[in-house]
């Protein structure tokens, strides 16, 4: 839970953070570009934790169940997204790459030390 109150917490603060310092027209793709792999990510953390804590074994299967959602969902956010013309293209592509690299790097320590840590 220390790692969900870690990613949206800092999430919000860089996104308000950037938000204040950009033009008003890119506020809205920046959020945008962050609630969508914040999002994905909190979930894709939950259900991992979970799964390891009361079934280990099970784990490699749910991360596949999961990276395939994640597939569709992510096409289908950014088609729509984009799609719609709600908000400017390159604002949001910037914001949801560099949300998407940072939660992903993040999950993968977190989850390195998981499973290096005794049970």
């Amino acid at each position: 839970m220390r790692l969900v109150s870690m990613m949206v917490g800092g999430s919000a603060v860089t996104a308000l953070i950037i938000t204040t310092l950009t033009g008003v027209d890119t506020r809205l793709a920046i959020w945008l570009g962050m609630i969508g792999p914040l999002a994905v990510s909190v979930t894709e953390w939950l259900v991992t934790s979970r799964t390891y804590r009361q079934r280990p074994e099970g784990l490699t299967s749910v991360r596949i169940k999961l990276f395939l959602g994640k597939i569709v969902f992510f096409g289908a956010y950014i088609a729509a997204i984009i799609g719609a013309g709600w908000v400017l293209p390159v604002p949001f592509v910037i914001s949801f790459t560099g949300y998407f690299l940072t939660f992903h790097v993040t999950e993968a320590v977190a989850m390195h030390r998981m499973l290096l840590a005794p049970k």
